[in-house]
């Protein structure tokens, strides 16, 4: 499934707002994009840059075609998202 633009703007924000909110944000998420896998693990997991910053995660697209996941900047070969959490801002 390749994922555009805007459905990746839309992912980051409903994100960010489940988090401001105190809401598991993969709760809010995973219904909202049924065909797309979306995961999360610490901000310090990973090393790569992200393919966009926020305040409370860091987005990283994935292609999950072969074999083996792997990080790009290819939305045209994103089928997950990695959500790469910071740590709560107080």
């Amino acid at each position: 499934m390749a994922i555009s633009a805007a459905e990746l703007q839309n992912l980051a924000e409903l994100g960010s707002t489940a988090c401001a909110a105190g809401e598991d944000v993969l709760a809010v998420l995973r219904p909202r994009f049924p065909a797309l896998t979306i995961t999360r693990c610490p901000s310090s997991d990973v090393t790569e840059s992200p393919f966009q910053q926020g305040d409370y995660f860091d987005l990283h697209l994935v292609d999950t075609s072969e074999h083996c996941w792997r990080l790009t900047n290819n939305m045209a070969a994103t089928t997950a998202v990695l959500l790469a959490m910071h740590r709560r801002r107080s």
